[in-house]
């Protein structure tokens, strides 16, 4: 019996990467066009893409959290929904206001392949997806 051999995730993360930003693109400049040119309004298609990219943005958050990337706040999947429930109206307005500001994001340190270290700030899910939603801001033509 051989032994069970180490595999790189590095490809497969690029991959998955690859795959979410195109899927992302096609949401954000295909999928508007199309829905445009079967005759949504453009309210209506503001708010089917801001929704998919909002969907795309949880599922990222999801996966990290799943990685064991929690944020600096260390709360869990159910305890960042339960508080977005509640304050995501005041941290949407201060995101369209340019008034929002993230908590200070958790150092880590990852090993490099060449034997160093790299540092990383992680930031809590709630700045996350206020970054994801500040980036969302895809307005319908006039």
């Amino acid at each position: 019996m051989r032994p069970i051999q180490s595999i790189d995730p590095t490809p497969c993360l690029f991959g998955a990467r690859a795959l979410r930003d195109f899927g992302d693109g096609f949401v954000a400049i295909l999928l508007p066009v199309y829905l445009l040119a079967l005759g949504f309004s453009p309210l209506q298609v503001g708010v089917i893409a801001t929704a998919s990219l909002f969907g795309s943005a949880f599922l990222t958050i999801v996966i990290g959290f799943l990685g064991g990337a929690a944020g600096a706040n260390g709360l869990s999947i159910e305890a960042t929904a339960a508080h977005l429930r509640t304050s995501w109206p005041d941290i949407r307005e201060r995101v369209l206001a340019g008034t929002y500001r993230p908590m200070p994001v958790r150092r880590v340190t990852i090993p490099k392949p060449d034997g160093g270290e790299r540092e990383l700030g992680i930031p809590t899910v709630t700045d996350r997806y206020a970054a994801i939603s500040a980036g969302c801001s895809w307005a319908p033509p006039a």
